[in-house]
């Protein structure tokens, strides 16, 4: 399962910008996961929640996926057309001659959390 390495990656790239920015407690994680680039979005929450617990800032935090659909243009006709599959021929015209638009994302967004400091006021 490449979501364990892929989310062990994530939450190392978190973990390091929280330390950096002197954040204590992040409550969100947010990723954007397009469609086509195979991994499975249950497989990223599964591998989340089995490694949040070993980094200290993020063991209570949430993880939030922005699905991507997958897009492609057909270069022959120009149609736009969304996806589920690499390697699909133009539903208009039959053309293999087409380009990727989106769908392969796979980005941290972004995170939120607290200083420790603020966390510890609004207790």
């Amino acid at each position: 399962m490449h979501e364990m390495g892929l989310m062990a990656g994530v939450l190392e790239v978190v973990h390091e910008s929280a330390v950096e920015n002197h954040i204590k407690d992040v409550t969100v994680v947010r990723l954007r996961v397009g469609k086509l680039n195979g991994a499975l979005p249950d497989a990223l929450e599964f591998a989340f929640e089995a490694l949040r617990a070993d980094w200290q800032e993020i063991k209570q935090a949430e993880l939030v996926i922005e699905s991507v659909p997958g897009r492609m243009v057909c270069l022959e006709c120009g149609l736009d057309q969304e996806v589920s599959e690499f390697g699909v021929e133009c539903v208009s015209c039959g053309s293999w001659v087409t380009e990727v638009r989106s769908g392969t994302e796979f980005e941290i967004v972004g995170y939120e959390g607290f200083p420790s400091e603020e966390r510890g006021q609004a207790s």
